[in-house]
């Protein structure tokens, strides 16, 4: 290896670690590291060193471009106008968003339901105020019921609130913080209902015509899979269903049903071919120049179809990697460049760290990543020696199996499923993707830019009909009793122990590979046997809501749970996006693979009310997992209903009778103790109840307990100071929404925690809050506070 490549394996090593540090390193540290690389370079010390510093410095420069250096902190959390130009695809349905119907569970929603219409969309800003911007930062807004059609292209002016990139921080499920990050978004918010939201520009793209164009064709042909002819026309699969998305992740073909770096390099080859077929036969015909070298030429007629292409994908960035690194190869050739294939490799990584550098904490790359890797390490462990078509066909079905193995821990950490049929339905809808409607849908494309209006119809139906037979095949592989497995409950570090394994069993023979083996494999019985060690004690653990609640209690793989957080008006809820994955993480359930006996059991489900953003997701609990008992104010979560759950005591301290449920000081307020330590849950009451339940336990120590759940979010009408004394609590937990409207948790009320010396964690900035009790003591841990918990998931304390 050369100094040079020394150099840049350093700078991927050192950049690609950017995305697990707990922080960024400040400026000054940043000043002496670059004073530190100029003494390096002056001295002439090792290569690998200058790759390093130079790495660690651009990944400090990206974390603090994304983090601190786009937006100032003065516009965030405020009303402002902006002008900027809608840079996401839109799907105009003319349909509005089903709104859910909470009435089956008596759930108590004080705002009016009625149907609504929201658009989601990516800005890229040009003016922010009346600040003009140079950079074009991107931000991501909601606008419900918008008073515009939205397009891509077009350039709006919007009053809107901007808040920095943020998303409820819980150790399971999708983790949108992160997602913005890969995305380079700096700001998220809503469009605010205003006379001064105008259109300045109508300027509609291509790709946006040419998806109204098909949406248009779907209404008049009858197109039942039109949702999967935009996906694979214009990478948009934002019309794709659940059971589009299992049907996916069950057969493995999520990356085949959308324009990815295969289908460009499918779309090149072709592109490459006809060039060279059109340049031959104007060479022999025309020319008659037989000493033409025709390849050349054709490699950079190809180039321009190939742009095109990643154009109608929206740029997106796995397909941006794939077409630099066509156009890096199309360079080497054209100029008869023979470099290895390990040095192409380094220097694409190195480009697409510099081009791309917050992409690496997005899945995507790693994936492509995975798959260039694995590609090289078969061609290179398993080369061709006989060229015939039976050593193609052995190759290719190797190579399928190969990636398959290799991938497998990618996936497994990525989705936590593994299709058991990935292998061989690859190998059957690979080529029917790639030789038939890969091409189709792009011809069709071409026929609408050229309007032939005639052949469009002709051409959709029939991409429809090979659509609904290559699903159909798809669904009987699903349909296999064990097409899928979850594997959730494996943890990380195994998984990467795992690939580890894997690539060294594909090595060639060298001294001590069995005791390496081995050794990794003891390693992972020792992570398994600490992973599944039964706790004797009980966990208490509160979930980030927004403003809502949410609380699990554990005991013996048995669960209680405290309120079930909010709904939404489009069939979504917080049970589905935070409690579902929990029980699918930790406890191996998952909808993909429904077995009877493997549904978790909720002892008890205990709504403290019944506003929506307390019992909004009990329908979804109640159709996806055994719920024994259901309590709340309406029904046996009254004083007289305390009872004993294995070792634990439940005392239910209000309210006195049987009440609806409706109003704050309604709320059942419980208390969980094992004798040592006692957790205390409040729900929304007020002072009113407060008072009252002072009263009521006035000649006991009843209300004292070691955690307190903040009583109604942290409000200033709640959490009096006779109360907190009461009490007199260790921990507080706030469940509360990043920049919530109401200020909660209020100044006032923070003092009063205060002043009895309770730690005060807040949800909207500690994410999930987990306390564990055993063995006479117990611990707390946060999700955003933790030790793992990488720069770009931490909210400041002093935002507030």
């Amino acid at each position: 290896m050369s100094k040079l490549h020394r150099a840049m394996f350093a700078f991927i090593i050192v950049f690609l670690s950017n995305s697990f540090w707990p922080f960024l390193p400040t400026i000054p540290i940043m000043a002496i590291v670059a004073v530190i690389a100029l003494l390096c370079l002056h001295f002439r010390t090792k290569t690998w060193i200058s790759g390093a510093i130079v790495g660690f410095l651009w990944a400090s420069s990206v974390g603090h471009w994304y983090s601190s250096w786009q937006l100032p902190n003065r516009y965030f959390n405020e009303n402002i106008i902006v002008e900027g130009v809608v840079s996401t695809l839109q799907i105009q349905l003319n349909n509005k968003t089903k709104i859910n119907t909470i009435e089956d569970t008596l759930v108590y929603d004080k705002k009016s339901l009625k149907s609504v219409e929201q658009k989601s969309f990516i800005l890229q800003l040009n003016k922010i105020g009346t600040t003009k911007l140079i950079h074009s930062p991107k931000i991501r807004l909601s606008w419900f019921e918008p008073s515009l059609i939205l397009k891509q292209g077009d350039t709006l002016k919007l009053l809107v609130n901007i808040k920095r990139p943020h998303s409820i921080g819980n150790e399971h499920g999708f983790n949108r913080q992160k997602w913005l990050a890969s995305l380079n978004i700096v700001g998220v918010g809503n469009v605010k209902t205003s006379p001064s939201n105008l259109r300045l520009e109508a300027n509609t793209n291509l790709r946006q015509r040419l998806s109204d164009q098909l949406l248009k064709y779907a209404t008049q042909v009858e197109l039942p899979n039109i949702r999967w002819i935009l996906a694979l026309s214009l990478g948009e699969r934002g019309l794709f269903e659940d059971d589009d998305w299992k049907l996916l992740q069950t057969t493995g073909t999520a990356h085949l049903f959308a324009i990815s770096g295969l289908h460009l390099g499918i779309v090149s080859l072709m592109f490459f071919q006809l060039a060279k077929l059109a340049l031959f036969l104007a060479n022999t015909y025309i020319c008659q120049n037989k000493q033409t070298k025709i390849g050349p030429l054709a490699l950079a007629l190809s180039v321009p179809f190939c742009i095109f292409y990643a154009y109608l994908s929206g740029f997106q960035i796995p397909v941006n990697r794939s077409l630099i690194a066509l156009l890096f190869l199309a360079i080497l050739l054209l100029y008869q460049v023979h470099w290895r294939a390990s040095t192409i490799l380094l220097h694409l990584i190195v480009c697409f760290l510099l081009l791309f550098p917050l992409s690496i904490l997005g899945m995507s790359f790693w994936f492509s990543f995975g798959a260039i890797f694995s590609i090289c390490f078969f061609v290179w462990r398993y080369p061709v020696r006989r060229h015939s078509a039976l050593n193609t066909f052995k190759q290719t079905v190797g190579l399928q199996l190969f990636l398959t193995v290799l991938m497998i821990p990618l996936i497994a950490l990525n989705f936590g499923v593994l299709s058991t049929v990935s292998a061989i339905v690859n190998l059957i809808v690979m080529p029917v993707v790639s030789l038939i409607l890969v091409p189709l849908c792009l011809f069709v494309v071409i026929s609408m830019i050229l309007q032939i209006h005639a052949l469009n119809r002709n051409l959709l139906q029939l991409i429809d009909w090979c659509f609904e037979q290559l699903i159909l095949c798809m669904k009987v592989f699903a349909s296999g009793e064990n097409a899928s497995v979850d594997v959730n409950i494996v943890g990380p570090a195994v998984w990467l122990i795992l690939l580890l394994i894997s690539i060294l069993l594909f090595l060639p023979y060298w001294p001590h590979r069995k005791k390496v083996i081995c050794t990794l494999f003891l390693v992972i019985l020792a992570q398994s046997f600490a992973e599944n060690k039964q706790s004797k004690g009980w966990m208490v653990r509160v979930f980030d809501v927004g403003q809502g609640l949410s609380v699990l209690v554990k005991y013996n793989n048995r669960f209680l749970i405290y309120d079930t957080a909010q709904s939404f008006r489009n069939d979504s809820s917080y049970a589905q996006s935070v409690i579902a994955p929990y029980f699918e993480n930790e406890h191996n359930y998952s909808q993909l693979n429904l077995v009877e006996e493997n549904v978790p059991s909720i002892d008890y489900l205990i709504n403290s009310h019944m506003d929506n953003d307390h019992a909004g997701g009990n329908s979804f609990l109640f159709n996806r997992y055994n719920v024994s008992q259901w309590l709340s104010p309406a029904k046996g979560c009254t004083t007289n209903d305390s009872f004993l759950w294995g070792q634990l005591k439940v005392d239910v301290l209000w309210p006195t009778k049987e009440v609806s449920g409706d109003d704050n000081n309604h709320s059942c307020v419980i208390k969980i103790s094992d004798g040592s330590f006692s957790v205390l849950l409040t729900g929304d009451i007020e002072k009113e109840a407060e008072k009252a339940i002072i009263n009521l336990y006035a000649n006991s120590n009843i209300l004292e307990a070691d955690i307190l759940l903040a009583p109604h979010h942290g409000s200033k009408t709640s959490s009096t100071l006779p109360f907190m004394q009461a009490v007199s609590p260790r921990y507080v937990v706030v469940s509360s929404k990043y920049y919530n409207q109401w200020g909660f948790p209020h100044p006032h009320v923070v003092a009063n925690y205060k002043s009895v010396n309770a730690s005060v964690f807040n949800t909207a900035y500690d994410g999930e809050v987990v306390f564990e009790f055993a063995d006479g003591k117990f611990s707390s841990r946060t999700y955003r506070q933790a030790l793992w918990s990488p720069w770009y998931m931490h909210v400041k304390k002093n935002d507030y």
